[in-house]
């Protein structure tokens, strides 16, 4: 996924019968998805699977466009375990090992950190202000 080109690329083509030529550039036609879900970490292979679905048709149709798709369906578990997909997207990236690690660290941290918010907030109203609201049955 790396690209060290800085500006595009110039072509010039000459035919060797012809008294003209003309430039071509290249741009780099590349779409790079990223989506984050944190579902229950039971559920990440079966999420992960949902998602690439889910961008399917569009990956396809910007292929058939002559764009380069790279689709990185993400997962962080609801409990802090972060999936291969993470790994994957960080390693492509070009992070080095040391700043792949803490940054799996942090974003384990995280997810653990607003799974607990949500589950103390579990029976907040937002709209009435954080006051408990009692279950109808």
């Amino acid at each position: 996924m790396r690209n060290n080109t800085k500006s595009p690329r110039i072509f010039v083509h000459r035919p060797p019968d012809q008294t003209y030529f003309y430039i071509r550039v290249h741009i780099l036609k590349r779409v790079v998805m990223i989506e984050l879900t944190v579902p229950w970490e039971t559920n990440i292979p079966k999420d992960h699977a949902i998602k690439v679905n889910k961008y399917y048709e569009l990956t396809n149709e910007l292929t058939r466009n002559r764009f380069v798709v790279d689709l990185y369906a993400v997962q962080v578990g609801a409990r802090g375990i972060t999936a291969k997909s993470l790994y994957n997207l960080l390693k492509d990236l070009g992070l080095s090992r040391t700043n792949i690690n803490s940054f799996l660290e942090r974003t384990s941290k995280a997810a653990l950190v607003g799974s607990f918010q949500i589950w103390l907030g579990r029976e907040r109203n937002l709209d009435s202000g954080g006051e408990r609201i009692t279950r109808v049955s």
